[in-house]
């Protein structure tokens, strides 16, 4: 067994109301932690492409070459919703070498599931989000996926109907 796993191993114990729950997460084999990935077992999305990571202190995340509706619109609470059952065991944030802040401060990474699915992917072919023109390594695939998307009028920013 990999020696990641041990340390990536997460159990949180919650009690409300003396009601205790048990819940387990473990890191997915697909990803392990690296010099330029790191795991974020606990993570609350602000918006659909902003989160809170405690990274082990509270850090502010957007992410790399995608773009969500405004949070106080009918879409933007959908991909925020969405984008919170996507990190609630927790995210991978992978560094990018010329990404750090955006404009805002926030820090700049790409993001993904325990599972090893690009949170943004996901986000973009739910057409929840729409791939931005920067140059990144993923860039093609959230070009690819927001076409498709946009070809089936899938979610709130390309549905027609």
């Amino acid at each position: 067994m990999p020696a990641w796993v041990f340390l990536v191993h997460l159990s949180l114990v919650s009690c409300a109301g003396g009601d205790e729950k048990v819940v387990n997460v473990t890191a997915s084999p697909v990803l392990a932690p690296t010099a330029t990935r790191v795991f974020a077992a606990t993570a609350r999305a602000v918006t659909g492409d902003s989160l809170d990571a405690f990274l082990p202190a509270r850090t502010a995340v957007t992410y790399i070459g995608l773009e969500a509706p405004p949070g106080n619109t009918p879409c933007g609470q959908s991909a925020t919703a969405r984008h919170q059952e996507l990190v609630r065991e927790g995210v991978f944030l992978e560094k990018e070498a010329s990404f750090k802040l955006n404009t805002h401060g926030l820090r700049l990474f790409h993001a993904f599931t325990p599972a090893g699915e690009s949170v943004g992917l996901i986000l973009i072919r739910a057409g929840l989000a729409r791939a931005t023109d920067v140059r990144h390594r993923l860039a093609q695939a959230y070009a690819d996926a927001e076409a498709e998307a946009r070809a089936a009028n899938r979610g709130c920013l390309w549905d027609t109907s």
